[in-house]
């Protein structure tokens, strides 16, 4: 979990393949539903360098989405940033 100005980001890994499960899901949307929430879960992916589920705010959500390395290196410092300027 990181914090910056009241903003919540949740990291949460899988190994390759792994799926969030129901109770796992249902926590982690309710979770992201609330204000200043942000999840993110990870693994590694098959046809690219990681697989992210992004869970920010009211469905509905993408599913796993292809991401390098620096891809996701560069969503979280655009998350970072936003929430050190207290942007949603």
């Amino acid at each position: 979990m990181v914090e910056i100005n009241g903003t919540f980001l949740f990291l949460e890994e899988k190994s390759a393949g792994a799926t969030v499960s129901d109770a796992q899901g249902l926590a982690l949307r309710l979770l992201a539903m609330t204000a200043d929430v942000t999840v993110a879960v990870f693994r590694p992916g098959k046809k690219s360098d990681l697989e992210v589920l992004i869970f920010d705010g009211f469905p509905p959500y993408n599913g796993y989405q292809p991401y390098s390395r620096e891809q996701f290196k560069s969503w979280i410092r655009a998350w970072a940033e936003a929430a050190e300027r207290g942007v949603d």
